[in-house]
């Protein structure tokens, strides 16, 4: 029992390690209004450098709030120029986990879902205007104050977890009903 439950708690932890780690998108789709593209490994540190912010970014936010990290927000962004959507991939485009985002490199910040504001640094600015290089942008009176929402909305590990859990209980639950039934027959 003891040897089972370690071994839950190891499958556990694994499951439920952070994803936001450098290196974790596979690719990435830049689009504009009518045409996009995909950016891999193929592409040099250009997919290196269009995660980095979203992983380590300086994040910004509006005047008088804090960041997502609970820091006050240095300055408020005003993105005035063209903009691109961009999805973030692990693995699949359509898996669970993409980090969608709004990228103005134009204006040096990206907009990203359910976070906020993201200053990027040079090499993060030349990496979105290569990859976008062809392609012709929204246009800055169409951008949304926030990413457009994309997939169902509860990430893979979080299934996964419900899962480990259902099981264990389930497990818990056939291991107690041996044990009474055991001690009835004695």
């Amino acid at each position: 029992m003891r040897r089972l439950t370690l071994i839950l708690a190891a499958v556990a932890l694994c499951v439920l390690m952070p994803t936001a780690a450098a290196g974790q998108f596979s690719a990435a789709r830049i689009c504009g209004p009518s045409e996009c593209r995909t950016v891999t490994f193929h592409d040099g540190q250009t997919l290196i450098h269009m995660e980095e912010p979203v992983v380590g970014g300086e994040e910004v936010s509006a005047a008088g709030t804090t960041t997502a990290t609970g820091q006050p927000a240095s300055e408020a962004p005003s993105p005035s120029g063209p903009w691109y959507r961009v999805i973030l991939c692990p693995g699949s485009c359509r898996a669970n986990g993409a980090q969608v985002l709004q990228a103005f490199p134009a204006d040096g910040y990206v907009n990203v879902q359910h976070r906020g504001w993201i200053r990027l640094d040079a090499s993060g600015v030349r990496a979105y205007r290569s990859a976008a290089q062809g392609i012709r942008p929204y246009q800055p009176a169409s951008a949304p104050t926030d990413p457009p929402a994309d997939g169902p909305g509860m990430p893979a590990w979080a299934w996964i977890a419900i899962g480990l859990a259902v099981a264990g209980v389930v497990l818990l639950a056939y291991r107690l009903a041996r044990r009474t039934r055991g001690s009835r027959l004695a």
